[in-house]
């Protein structure tokens, strides 16, 4: 049986790294795809209810991009940027726990000092261009155009080391 407070810890975990991760995915989606800034905490909200689910798409060909019943076909950029920041967070976290050099704390953090409150990731050189390799070819594998990939997966790196800074 798992102690309240360790399924409270989790739990508090899990909400910051979803913060983290809509917060990025929403600046990302607000420069790459401007049109879908208002429906983005819908999608959002679905994604992370749904999780990778929401990505298999019942009723539509593996791969197409993803329109979440819009009324017509719109191939959604929200939740493939929102698929590939989760994994990358996963791995990271996943990777920080098995490396006691690099504790958690370090990976997701707020930096005091800063003058905004935006979430910061710590991410390595390497880190960041893996999650722009990532970012490019989820879109490429779900059929989005190869401009498309190159921008958001741009767009995203640009994000991504603004952390660093």
């Amino acid at each position: 049986m798992v102690s309240a407070s360790v399924r409270g810890e989790y739990m508090a975990k899990t909400d910051t790294r979803e913060l983290h991760i809509r917060q990025i995915a929403q600046e990302v989606i607000s420069e790459v795809a401007p049109e879908e800034k208002a429906a983005f905490p819908v999608v959002a909200d679905q994604f992370f209810r749904s999780g990778e689910k929401a990505l298999s798409g019942r009723g539509r060909r593996h791969g197409a991009p993803i329109s979440w019943g819009l009324g017509e076909a719109v191939a959604l950029l929200t939740p493939v940027v929102l698929l590939v920041l989760s994994q990358a967070v996963e791995e990271i976290t996943g990777e920080a726990v098995r490396a006691p050099i690099r504790p958690l704390r370090r990976v997701l953090r707020r930096r005091m000092g800063r003058e905004d409150d935006r979430p910061r990731l710590e991410l390595t050189d390497e880190q960041v261009a893996h999650i722009g390799r990532m970012a490019e070819q989820v879109l490429l594998d779900r059929e989005y155009e190869q401009a498309t990939a190159e921008n958001v997966a741009a767009v995203l790196v640009r994000r991504l080391r603004q952390d660093s800074e």
